[in-house]
């Protein structure tokens, strides 16, 4: 049981971090498209 929760905190985490780094990429584009307009 205290493995599946783990687990459940380590994919909870992965997915947290690809969504930060989602928005991450979506704001560098935004500054990259402000700067060049």
């Amino acid at each position: 049981m205290k493995a599946a929760t783990e687990l459940g905190t380590m994919l909870a985490r992965v997915a947290v971090s690809r969504q930060l780094r989602r928005k991450v990429s979506e704001i560098k584009s935004w500054r990259g498209y402000l700067t060049t307009s």
